[in-house]
């Protein structure tokens, strides 16, 4: 597929290595929100894909709504995406994607990003970010609610299916770091003992075909461990954890980390971060790790993205969607208020919209309010505020001109390192991380 041709990276001694056995330090960021809807980082509401295209379908049209997803996916990303990152000094990107894109189109848009990897002289960390049924309740899961994985000996057995799918498609292709299997699993106490087996079925699929590539674990999202993993699923393997909470939140949490990657002779990967205090540490303990996010819509203001893309038709775009947002702002505290939520979380839900008033059906706060208890998940509620939520965007953009939304999207084309960038290419610049080739 690919003509360039990048060293395979391999685990050796518990460390990452490349064909002469020397050691690499895979440093770099995620490209989310292109195969694997982010709405946030559109700079709309963070509401379960399928849930979106659902509400937008209704009102736009299936050929309108078609328009949107499919321009996101002609000018998100691209092959410069790749070569820019690279220029920063990364070495590697992490592809979040849906299940789904591993058949749908054929599979090209995986295709791409895997053949602009190795074009670019990076690598590309493929990341099934979204399960069958949902790994997690969250929206970032194509879920609303509720981890129907967990529950379906179906939808586990296409999960497997998939990851023998891609291993037979990309056994050979050296710009491929490794296989993330599956992003960010939340199980309930009864489900737990589902998630080591789970794993040892994608490996097991994936080695029939390829023994090559690194196979990446992530922990129990819920409960920050890797306690449930038992250490058999063979070589050449590596645990990921992902934190967005200063170092000294997280103390113990890392000894832990260490204790675990000793014992099973596994390197140590921080899969999604933006934590500059970290950087030290990772490169004194080898700790690979890839920034959230690379890129972000100029249209919202959270994170700390390395590069940002839309101009002002896409600011514009999405300022006209909130004019929806007044008409369920109401619903939506009235789906709170009827709730049945203990005091602190009603307290947060509260607080945040007494800050931020209307503005908060379009605010992260009130989704980690819903989201915060793995053990306790409100499915109506957080069901009922995506329609809301998904159903308000989509009514105003049914009224935005066919000609300004397609301005709007193709402007998601433009780019521009942000100071986020520029200051983590000193950084990568000053420490010597290798790039291949």
């Amino acid at each position: 597929m690919c003509a360039k041709r990048l060293d395979f990276l391999t685990v050796a001694g518990g460390r990452i290595v490349d064909e002469a056995g020397r050691p690499v330090h895979l440093c770099g960021a995620n490209l989310g929100a292109w195969l694997m809807w982010e709405g946030y980082l559109f700079g709309i509401p963070n509401v379960a894909e399928s849930v979106l295209r659902e509400e937008l379908a209704a009102r736009c049209g299936p050929e309108r709504t078609e328009a949107l997803f499919r321009g996101v996916l002609d000018h998100f990303a691209g092959p410069e995406d790749f070569a820019r990152a690279r220029a920063l000094g990364m070495n590697v990107l992490r592809l979040p994607f849906h299940h789904r894109w591993v058949e749908l189109d054929g599979g090209k848009w995986i295709d791409r990003a895997v053949r602009w990897a190795a074009e670019a002289g990076v690598y590309v960390i493929l990341d099934m970010h979204a399960v069958p049924g949902g790994q997690n309740p969250s929206w970032h899961a194509d879920a609303a609610g509720e981890a129907g994985f967990w529950k379906s000996e179906a939808h586990q057995d296409e999960f497997v299916r998939l990851w023998r799918v891609l291993a037979e498609r990309y056994a050979l292709e050296s710009a491929v770091a490794g296989y993330d299997v599956m992003n960010e699993p939340i199980l309930s106490d009864t489900e737990l003992p589902r998630m080591d087996r789970v794993y040892r079925r994608a490996v097991e699929a994936i080695r029939e075909s390829d023994p090559r590539h690194v196979i990446i674990l992530e922990e129990d999202q819920g409960r920050k461990n890797f306690d449930n993993l038992s250490g058999e699923c063979g070589p050449n393997v590596c645990y990921s954890y992902h934190t967005y909470t200063q170092p000294e939140g997280t103390v113990e949490r890392r000894a832990a980390y260490r204790a675990v990657i000793r014992e099973h002779g596994v390197p140590l990967y921080c899969g999604e971060h933006d934590i500059w205090a970290l950087l030290d540490e990772f490169r004194a303990e080898c700790v690979h790790w890839t920034w959230w996010p690379y890129l972000r819509s100029s249209a919202d203001t959270w994170g700390h993205p390395l590069v940002t893309c839309g101009g002002e038709a896409w600011r514009r775009f999405v300022l006209g969607t909130r004019s929806g947002l007044a008409r369920y702002a109401g619903r939506i505290r009235s789906l709170i208020d009827a709730a049945e939520l203990p005091g602190s979380i009603r307290a947060q839900a509260n607080a945040a919209f007494e800050e931020r008033g209307v503005e908060i059906a379009y605010d992260r706060t009130l989704g980690r309010i819903l989201y915060s208890d793995p053990e306790v998940v409100w499915r109506p509620l957080i069901a009922g505020v995506n329609h809301l939520w998904a159903r308000s965007f989509a009514e105003a953009a049914a009224e935005v001109p066919e000609p300004e939304l397609a301005a709007a999207v193709a402007s998601l084309a433009g780019r521009e390192v942000t100071e986020h960038g520029r200051r983590l290419a000193g950084i990568l610049g000053a420490s010597g991380v290798r790039r291949p080739g």
